[in-house]
């Protein structure tokens, strides 16, 4: 019945990942059973209204996640699921916005003292902000916690409708499961990159091919391109190629492990690609004396801020993605550990 399957969700997001399944498929078979033996008992089928009161005397879905979960004494057992669960919504959050806080400031601002430097003082630096962090929250449980004990408060925590329970949430794919894409579709996406891939070849050539016009306003302003852009597009270029084998490799399946790790590379690359950029002082030269000189300078500066902020979103990106990957293989080993019998 759906407000048991909505009851069933409300108790499994506190239960954990190993043993969640097993925990739901045993409450589900003892509250069908009760649904049974209640409509036996009455001669009719329950409606919601019947289920609903059935749920309410059998418990808040917190008190009865609470009967699978280890006891805990500085925070209550009826507080500690939602203590538990902002401490992992909270302390990613925070890790991030630190991560791109000093990632931004080391891009805007570069260190005097190198960049190795400024990566150890940053690691050493999370660590308080983390215990700070977990200890506000911490605290504001444990006064949660306390703040029960009075008769008042506690009567209005443990007032609950089941008929409020949320809706029933799509259920998600299995950790090894991935959305096919027809083939159709891969085969089109590989042809539309073989074409990008001759086209990004035939830029050092047909420099118009980039820049439209601006190839004529740059000879008439007297600059030009500074030779990092050479490496930048080397590195492009391997980009370009990882993505190609990418999609070679899609056209069999999407689900080959290899897909991910070289998506993965093929991010990375660019990232270097953008830190050549992002670092660089000389990303245009003069080409004629009549050019002003801190003009030029202040042009570079402002191009190298662009690529700058480009680098900071690619890098939270793949930072972003890697730790997606990195929960999904752990899924993958934890259900096959599971059906192994372990």
């Amino acid at each position: 019945m759906e407000l048991v399957e909505r009851y069933l969700q409300a108790i499994g997001q506190y239960l954990p990942a190993d043993s969640r399944d097993d925990i739901l498929a045993e409450l589900r078979s003892e509250l069908l059973e009760q649904v049974d033996a209640r409509s036996e008992e009455w001669g009719r089928p329950l409606d919601e209204a019947d289920v609903a009161a059935l749920l309410r005397v059998h418990g808040k879905p917190e008190a009865i996640a609470l009967r699978y979960l280890p006891q805990r004494s500085l925070i209550g057992p009826a507080i500690f699921p939602f203590y538990l669960f902002t401490l992992r919504r909270t302390l990613p959050l925070v890790i991030g916005i630190y991560t791109i806080v000093n990632v931004a400031t080391l891009l805007l601002s570069p260190p005097t003292t190198g960049l190795a430097g400024h990566v150890i003082r940053a690691i050493f630096g999370m660590i308080p902000v983390l215990f700070i962090t977990a200890g506000i929250i911490t605290l504001i449980f444990v006064s949660i916690d306390y703040a029960r004990s009075i008769p008042s408060f506690k009567a209005s925590l443990e007032q609950w409708d089941p008929l409020k329970l949320p809706e029933l949430k799509p259920r998600a794919l299995k950790p090894h499961a991935v959305k096919q894409k027809s083939f159709t579709v891969r085969v089109v996406e590989l042809v539309v990159h073989c074409l990008w891939f001759l086209y990004v070849l035939a830029i050092p050539a047909h420099p118009f091919l980039i820049i439209g016009p601006g190839v004529w306003a740059l000879r008439a302003l007297g600059i030009t391109f500074a030779p990092i852009w050479s490496s930048f597009y080397v590195l492009v270029l391997v980009t370009l190629s990882l993505q190609l084998c990418i999609r070679v490799l899609a056209l069999r399946s999407v689900e080959q492990p290899w897909i991910k790790l070289l998506d993965l590379a093929a991010n990375l690359v660019g990232i270097v690609a953008l830190s050549l950029l992002a670092f660089s002082r000389q990303i245009i030269l003069p080409t004629s004396s009549a050019v002003d000189a801190q003009k030029l300078a202040d042009a570079n500066h402002g191009i190298a801020l662009v690529f700058r902020l480009i680098l900071i979103l690619s890098v939270f990106g793949l930072c972003s993605e890697a730790w997606r990957y990195l929960r999904s293989v752990g899924r993958m080993q934890r259900a096959s550990l599971s059906s192994d019998g372990y």
